[in-house]
């Protein structure tokens, strides 16, 4: 009744106003006599590792502010020391202990960080292995699809005309020509007859390139 009082004598000029007022008494009166009832936050699909960079970024700029209270510096906004003081107890534990435990803090998120990425890049990779080996090996040389360049047809003719073009004369008598020789005289070759069925059976275990 007393806050119905009170209500009525405030002026208000429209409705919106009105409501604004009434809403505002019933919070009050339902926070003082202890029947407020807190809200659920509503869980959010957001991936940890986002979540874990947002707090990374926010520890160092709190790691930096503590510094700066540390050095005393008198820039420090008000403000913002006060908000440390409300998050970290910096005036109970201590300036040295909030930037030990920040700094903590940083690398243990940075390690998690670390980890994530290299399991992804490892189910990547055996995926990759198991769908296109080519293109699997490719990435492993450091070349993605696309980056391949093609020699100039007339240095690739050039050079390689250079190579077989001139008469080079080779020691046929080399020593180490007969030590080989010698080694392979009683050693028969022996003639595997291949069928289609095993070229068949080897070729539909290869990869599709």
């Amino acid at each position: 009744m007393v806050k119905s009082e009170a209500a009525k004598r405030i002026q208000t000029h429209n409705i919106t106003e009105l409501n604004s007022l009434l809403y505002a008494a019933a919070y009050v009166t339902t926070e003082r006599m202890a029947m407020l009832k807190k809200r659920k936050r509503k869980k959010t699909n957001e991936p940890f590792w986002k979540r874990i960079k947002r707090n990374i970024e926010a520890w160092r700029k709190d790691v930096n502010k503590v510094e700066e209270v540390q050095r005393e510096n008198m820039k420090l906004k008000q403000s913002e020391r006060e908000m440390l003081n409300r998050k970290y107890h910096l005036e109970e534990r201590g300036t040295l202990y909030v930037s030990g435990m920040l700094r903590k803090k940083i690398k243990t998120g940075g390690i998690k960080i670390k980890i994530y990425d290299e399991r992804c890049q490892q189910f990547r990779q055996n995926h990759l292995f198991r769908t296109n080996q080519k293109l699997f090996y490719e990435t492993l040389d450091g070349k993605a699809r696309g980056e391949t360049e093609l020699p100039d047809p007339t240095e690739a003719t050039s050079f390689w005309s250079k190579i077989w073009s001139e008469n080079v004369h080779h020691h046929e008598r080399a020593s180490w020509l007969e030590e080989v020789e010698l080694e392979f005289i009683t050693t028969e070759v022996q003639q595997d007859v291949i069928f289609v069925e095993d070229i068949r059976i080897g070729v539909n275990k290869m990869a599709n390139w």
